[in-house]
């Protein structure tokens, strides 16, 4: 019986000592994490900065916390690393959620990258998508979704080995590279002096000289050589018959240029029409001529229009020939 007891004695001193050892064991490794925490920290302290909020006390060197408000006040944060293959990597597993969110509550820049190594494969953001969906950028609201500025050292001015596919600004135009090289080839896509895209529409007449109701801003009767040139409005559609406006602003504001059939009718003696932006005072070259006998014929053309969607019709030839004329619009520039 007295051995048995001693037998329980023992066993209970092994099981404080081994109670003491598990203490032991859970201090250290709650200091080693807890340094790793502190370490940890450091490296993503410019990804925390980016959420901070107000309300939050500021932190001091070292305590930065996860899952928690971090306010670092007016410090900045500087992450520094020379590996080949990042410098800070944040995951985030959730397919709904945001991996990095910057966020800027003033009138500044929210995220800005930079790169500061001169080289041809120097990018101050690379952006991809593994596989085939999703995208590699997508810009969303504000004044606009996409800001180009003028840079002094981009675009088809520089003497420098361009790739197929770069996009850049240059005065006020904008350049796109479509053959690789030094400086290769650049197409402008749009500039103050083009017209812009072209857009068709279906066949819309806006003039109409025989039409007999009162219209307003429509001058009537046939054109005479000698007389003055005459302003023509090509911004509403008009019915063929009445000269009444059917849709307005089938040419919108806006526009620079319209595609346009030109037809003279009842035409007599030979002569000519001109067609200029709307208010020129000369022409240079005709748009439409027709002969002695021919008293219909029809065209087209292109002509430049003034900011009040107009152009300016002129006539010449024989003195005394005179004739109808119709302006049908089959597209416009914008």
């Amino acid at each position: 019986m007295h051995d048995e007891v001693d037998d329980v004695v023992a066993l209970r001193r092994r099981l404080a000592d081994t109670e003491e050892q598990l203490g032991e064991l859970q201090q250290r490794l709650t200091s080693r994490r807890h340094l790793l925490r502190l370490s940890g920290a450091a490296a993503v302290g410019a990804a925390a900065a980016v959420v901070a909020g107000t309300g939050a006390a500021e932190a001091t060197t070292g305590t930065m916390q996860y899952g928690n408000t971090n306010n670092a006040g007016a410090d900045e944060t500087e992450l520094s690393g020379s590996s080949s293959l990042f410098t800070l990597r944040v995951t985030n597993s959730n397919q709904l959620a945001s991996t990095v969110m910057a966020v800027n509550s003033s009138a500044g820049t929210g995220l800005e990258a930079r790169a500061d190594v001169a080289g041809t494969n120097a990018r101050g953001v690379d952006a991809s998508v593994n596989g085939t969906n999703g995208y590699a950028i997508a810009a969303t609201g504000g004044r606009a979704q996409l800001y180009l500025s003028q840079g002094f050292d981009a675009g088809p001015a520089v003497s420098a080995t361009h790739s197929v596919g770069e996009v850049a600004v240059t005065g006020n135009a904008l350049w796109f590279c479509v053959t690789a090289g030094n400086p290769g080839t650049w197409r402008k896509v749009a500039a103050v002096e083009t017209a812009g895209s072209f857009h068709p529409i279906a066949t819309a007449r806006v003039y109409d000289s025989r039409w007999n109701n009162i219209l307003p801003n429509v001058t009537k009767g046939s054109m005479v050589v000698g007389n003055a040139s005459r302003l023509v409005y090509c911004d509403d559609q008009r019915a063929l018959d009445t000269g009444l406006v059917t849709t307005a602003d089938v040419v919108p504001a806006g526009a620079t240029a319209i595609a346009y059939n030109l037809t003279l009718t009842q035409a007599t003696g030979q002569g000519f029409l001109a067609v200029e932006p709307g208010g020129a005072s000369t022409y240079w070259g005709s748009a439409i001529n027709w002969t002695a006998n021919v008293t219909s014929v029809a065209n087209a053309s292109v002509a430049k229009l003034d900011s009040q969607r107009r152009i300016s019709v002129f006539i010449g030839g024989q003195a005394g020939a005179h004739t109808h004329f119709i302006v049908d619009v089959v597209g416009y520039y914008r």
